[in-house]
């Protein structure tokens, strides 16, 4: 029991830092995108800030990896348990929680 926990905290966390790279891979994505619309022939960035097509699909592949395996980790802690941790993100349970919590 304490290891399922251990091992959902280690999942959550590392969703969390998965879900970042996928947030910073989305905004420079965008800036791009932006330069491009408002004047095609100034667009500014550096060849290490732009991702290739694989880099890009290992990314979300990686994404959906920790995803998963953070929501099979909640599922292995025993209900009884779950109170005092915060339920996978973007889940129906934490979604109540937030609710909950905008109520106080």
């Amino acid at each position: 029991m304490p290891g399922d926990i251990e091992a959902y905290l280690r999942a959550r966390k590392e969703f969390e830092d998965v879900a970042n790279d996928v947030e910073e891979l989305g905004e420079s994505i965008l800036k791009v995108g932006e330069q491009l619309s408002s004047d095609p022939t100034n667009v500014e960035f550096e060849d290490s800030e732009w991702k290739s097509a694989p880099e890009i699909r290992t990314t979300l592949a990686r994404y959906n990896a920790a995803m998963k395996q953070m929501n099979q980790c909640w599922e292995a802690v025993p209900r009884n348990l779950r109170s005092g941790l915060k339920p996978p993100i973007g889940s129906a349970e934490e979604i109540v929680d937030e609710w909950a919590d905008d109520d106080d």
